[in-house]
């Protein structure tokens, strides 16, 4: 998944294209990649209208710890959480994370988790927005 900033607010020579590759977010400015973020379970990634921000869902600690007891997990999505990054400062802001409640295959434990969708920003870059779904009920849940 490449981002490319927009020309509109900042002169395309002047930004790094951003890439969502190997589970992380990555900066490449003609010569070199950069790692901008160390998470390694990033996977999906929404750049904001302006290009100074980018939003991203990345698997909650319940997700990563039920894959290390399990040795993996096969198919479909796992309980992530929203954190956007500032391009300029770096700075990382987490905007949603699953409930002090929840548990995925834990053993003698219920699973109960929140399933977020793919994020999008408004025209103006000002909200997010995305989906959520409690599993293993499948209760729709909308966030702004």
């Amino acid at each position: 998944m490449l981002f490319a900033p927009t020309t509109e607010s900042h002169a395309q020579d002047n930004l790094p294209l951003i890439i969502l590759a190997n589970y992380d977010l990555w900066a490449f400015d003609g010569t070199a990649l950069t790692n901008l973020t160390y998470n390694g379970h990033i996977t999906e990634a929404a750049l904001s209208p302006d290009g100074t921000k980018i939003a991203y869902t990345a698997w909650s600690p319940i997700s990563v710890d039920a894959f290390e007891r399990t040795g993996g997990i096969g198919g479909g999505p796992l309980p992530a959480d929203v954190l956007v990054l500032n391009l300029t400062t770096l700075e990382i802001t987490t905007i949603a994370i699953q409930p002090a409640d929840a548990s995925l295959f834990t053993d003698g434990v219920e699973d109960s988790a929140l399933l977020r969708s793919a994020l999008t920003w408004s025209p103006d870059g000002s909200q997010l927005a995305w989906g959520e779904v409690h599993y293993p009920s499948d209760k729709p849940h909308c966030c702004l």
